[in-house]
């Protein structure tokens, strides 16, 4: 078995390194032990990613802030799982949508520039002037989601629902997407990111594929000698 890990606490006040993330980099700095936006004064969009194969069996945990009440011009996107590192056009993953016009914690299925709402978390969670939200995600080997959030930070989840979903399969990096306005472009943080689970395994069968008028034996009975409770005669099975 293999694990496919990420934490960071950016207690090192670091975030360039162990893990490294990636992407725009001039838009974050790591203040009072935390990951924030630090970003020019201009309407705009930031990420950061960094590596992750955690699919299967997998588990993801992190803290949001928004000094503010969000908007459908200010929100937050938490990509679990994705196949580009580039958070900012297309890939195919998963994402944790914070904000927005009805103010949810939901989850999506992104495929190209689609985003797809896979559980639609309770309208108005995230109503309120100052957010701070812990978010847990889990994900069994069957494709099994679930999405809980504590929008207090009581020490205590609430299912947002659970959902079926295996149109992707493989994970190789997460991270963060903020959308915002000119006025809030230093009013998000995030925090205590802890992945664990597996990475998607491929198992090949190299059995060669039947072809047309090929004779296949699936099998063969010898004649026991002695019979040991099967019948004493020889056959095969076509």
């Amino acid at each position: 078995p293999c694990q496919a890990q990420v934490s960071d606490d950016f207690l090192d006040g670091d975030f360039l390194n162990d893990p490294v993330w990636l992407g725009d980099t001039a838009k974050f700095a790591v203040a009072s032990e935390t990951l924030k936006l630090h970003a020019p004064a201009v309407a705009g969009t930031a990420y950061l990613s960094t590596e992750s194969k955690a699919i299967n069996n997998a588990v993801w945990e992190f803290t949001v802030g928004m000094e503010y009440n969000p908007s459908g011009t200010n929100y937050v996107r938490v990509f679990l799982a994705t196949d580009n590192p580039d958070l900012s056009g297309s890939l195919n993953g998963y994402f944790v949508m914070l904000g927005g016009t009805s103010d949810q914690v939901s989850l999506y299925r992104q495929t190209g520039t689609t985003r797809t709402g896979i559980v639609v978390g309770r309208e108005g969670v995230l109503n309120t002037s100052d957010v701070s939200v812990r978010v847990k995600v889990t994900r069994d080997d069957l494709g099994n989601w679930e999405l809980c959030s504590d929008s207090a930070i009581t020490g205590t989840y609430r299912s947002e629902g659970i959902a079926n979903d295996i149109t992707h399969l493989t994970s190789a990096f997460m991270g963060v997407y903020c959308v915002y306005t000119s006025t809030r472009s230093e009013s998000f943080y995030f925090d205590d990111f802890i992945v664990t689970g597996d990475p998607w395994v491929e198992i090949i069968d190299n059995t060669p594929f039947p072809a047309e008028n090929d004779v296949i034996i699936t099998e063969i009975l010898a004649d026991p000698a002695p019979t040991a409770g099967l019948p004493e005669t020889e056959y095969i099975e076509l």
